[in-house]
């Protein structure tokens, strides 16, 4: 951890202020490879090891009932100490207006990626202070028809079963998102891994992909070796 210490500080004076700089994740500016965001992290050696191998941004949960779920009054300490440049995005399901403002003004963030609908009649109320990601459940056409009503920042599709809130492992059927009309950046996430997101980034040719369970030895505990392949596929190396 040490080394990425030294180079963040190297890199930039606004430890834990992610207002101070905007990570390439959230310019919006597509680059020759999708960005990577790896989610779920819980600890700060998986942070590490996924920043050693290239991600472009880190997802923590704290949604209580995820397998990921992450305490930020232990874990915000070292969460601030990572590189500025690394976007590191708070995860959340079917927040109140109130939480989620909190959540928004938290400054240890650079975005907020939502879950859910309860969130979705207030959301006008939210986009305008920080990178907001609206992740979508997709089960068919009509998951994906109506995009209308959101103004943020992203798109998350993923992949739907009954009751969960990412982190399944459950893909769906890329060729949906030729339907998909919209202008925002599409993150693609459900069921990644090494060995088909090579496939995945020709079918839905994706602004970033985002995984959790295809880089695990178990929930909530990243492997290496996964993470050096999977982003290495990514981004073609």
């Amino acid at each position: 951890m040490r080394k990425i210490l030294e180079d963040s500080q190297s890199e930039t004076s606004v430890i834990g202020r992610p207002n101070g700089v905007v990570p390439r994740f959230l310019s919006g500016t597509r680059e020759s490879a999708p960005f990577v965001k790896i989610c779920g992290i819980t600890n700060p050696f998986d942070a590490e090891i996924a920043i050693e191998s290239g991600a472009d941004a880190l997802g923590f949960n704290v949604f209580p009932d995820s397998q990921r779920f992450i305490d930020l009054s232990r874990a915000r300490s070292w969460i601030e100490t990572l590189p500025a440049g690394v976007a590191r995005v708070l995860i959340g399901v079917n927040p109140s207006l109130t939480q989620a403002l909190e959540w928004i003004a938290d400054q240890t963030f650079h975005a907020v990626q939502l879950h859910g609908e309860m969130w979705h009649p207030f959301v006008s109320r939210l986009v305008e202070a920080r990178a907001l990601i609206a992740a979508i459940s997709v089960q068919n056409q009509r998951s994906v028809s109506d995009l209308g009503w959101f103004s943020g920042f992203a798109f998350l599709f993923d992949g739907y079963r009954a009751g969960d809130f990412g982190g399944t492992g459950e893909s769906f059927s890329w060729e949906i998102l030729d339907g998909c009309r919209t202008a925002k950046p599409i993150i693609l996430a459900g069921g990644l891994t090494s060995e088909n997101i090579a496939s995945a980034i020709r079918t839905v040719d994706p602004y970033a992909v985002d995984v959790a369970s295809g880089v695990e030895s178990k929930p909530g505990k990243k492997d290496r070796n996964k993470l050096r392949d999977f982003i290495a596929a990514a981004k073609h190396r």
